[in-house]
């Protein structure tokens, strides 16, 4: 087996998971690309990639079981609810003329890729997504390659980059469809956003309180 075949499947494999991909991290990305523009949208593509190869690397070196863990999975359910929920409301009650002056107040570089990064960390489904994709992944290629490991690493790489590459494209199609669009516009946008985020945050919240027994 060459190195071709773990590249081309990673790449590929990056790809379908981007596009099955619907958390608040892809409406971030798709909202600040229309709001912001392409600079804006780039970094946080940036802060969803360092958070997805944050969480492809601590798998791949073998610390799962935390993760699954149960008080783990409470208290990151509570956290992402939490969070997802005051970003929410935030952005519903957002009145239009504090939204005017909040787009001509730029953001800075870290905002973007923190707000990228935390919004990608704190969705579970992320989590349970890399689980099942590096254990099929491992018992492809460590079974019976002997530089298995290897192949396995490369392969996460290539799902790194096709990720990337999806993210970017959605940033440049955002991008040209905000410079087409009134501030009105954009700020109902910002309001349907909030809506979105509200909706998958009372969803974590209906998984914690599963988790704890109380459903």
């Amino acid at each position: 087996m060459t190195w071709v075949q773990p590249i081309s499947e990673g790449l590929l494999q990056g790809v379908v998971i981007n596009l099955l991909s619907f958390g608040p991290s892809f409406f971030s990305l798709i909202h600040t690309g229309i709001r912001d523009g392409k600079k804006h949208g780039m970094q946080v593509a940036l802060g969803n990639l360092l958070s997805e190869a944050t969480v492809a690397i601590v798998l791949f070196f073998g610390f799962k079981d935390v993760f699954l863990n149960p008080m783990f999975q409470i208290g990151f359910s509570a956290l992402a609810a939490a969070a997802l929920l005051l970003m929410g409301v935030r952005a519903i009650v957002h009145k239009y003329n504090s939204f005017l002056r909040s787009m001509n107040t730029p953001r800075r570089a870290r905002t973007n890729i923190l707000r990228g990064y935390l919004l990608t960390l704190i969705n579970p489904f992320v989590l349970v997504l890399w689980v099942s994709v590096i254990g099929a992944v491992s018992l492809q290629y460590t079974a019976a390659q002997e530089h298995g490991q290897w192949f396995v690493f490369i392969n996460i790489l290539s799902i790194l980059g096709g990720l990337l590459g999806m993210d970017v494209l959605k940033v440049y199609l955002s991008h040209h469809i905000g410079r087409n669009l009134n501030h009105r516009v954009t700020f109902l946008i910002n309001r349907y956003f909030g809506v979105i985020l509200t909706g998958i945050g009372l969803y974590f919240f209906y998984h914690f309180m599963r988790l704890i027994g109380f459903i």
